[in-house]
């Protein structure tokens, strides 16, 4: 039989080794101070996982960086994804990485950004998947901004997970797009693209919706070859 937790002050920067007739988090119930001051100065490491605890909504950013950067499994997925051990300052760090290591599962989602239903991050997750079943080549935007800074640094070998249906057709449309618009630009080539080539092929070709394939039109573009320089 195990011997129960003798419960103690939160703040661990608390000298009063005070055991009893401590108080609970009165927001989250889940942690105990010996007094207010405890609890005040305590606050700034407490908030989050407090806010988390208690069902509070925070940012996706914000849950990341300091909510993940003390839970030791996220932390051993983070080193399994080849980053650094420190929060991330933009979401796409994580997310990106998650994506290509086939790590975006959802087991692994809330270690890094909390167990509420984030719109934010499926939507981030959606596009970065997308762009590891294309595998922008050198050359494309898309390459060109990943390539220089920590997106690509320590990153391992690219094994997205299998494309869904849904996402086999998406790519299947964008690679469609893409001969369209290489057709197009003819002998000039992609790189001196314009927004009239945009209206010209969006119109000629999609007629009846060419402003609802616009968000696809612009990501096709961004990863075709365009001598876009990393």
């Amino acid at each position: 039989m195990s011997t129960p937790t003798t419960p103690k002050c939160a703040n661990e920067a608390c000298q009063s080794g005070q055991r009893d007739n401590l108080l609970a988090c009165g927001r989250c119930q889940a942690v105990q101070y010996c007094s207010k001051g405890c609890q005040k100065q305590d606050w700034k490491y407490h908030k989050v996982p407090c806010q988390k605890a208690a069902g509070v909504p925070i940012g996706s950013l914000a849950c990341n960086q300091k909510f993940a950067i003390h839970d030791p499994k996220a932390q051993t997925l983070a080193k399994d994804m080849g980053m650094k051990p420190s929060p991330a300052d933009f979401l796409a760090y994580p997310l990106r990485r998650l994506a290509l290591t086939r790590k975006d599962t959802p087991g692994n989602l809330p270690l890094f950004f909390g167990d509420r239903d984030r719109p934010d991050i499926r939507s981030a997750i959606k596009e970065f998947r997308i762009e590891a079943l294309l595998r922008p080549p050198p050359g494309s935007p898309t390459y060109a901004h990943a390539k220089p800074g920590r997106l690509e640094e320590g990153l391992p070998a690219w094994t997205p997970q299998p494309a869904s249906l849904d996402e086999a057709k998406e790519v299947q449309e964008i690679r469609k797009m893409q001969q369209i618009i290489v057709d197009h630009s003819g002998p000039r080539g992609t790189k001196d693209i314009t927004s009239d080539d945009m209206m010209s092929i969006l119109t000629i070709h999609y007629p009846e919706r060419w402003a609802e394939m616009l968000p696809l039109y612009n990501l096709t573009l961004n990863a075709l070859d365009q001598g876009a320089q990393a």
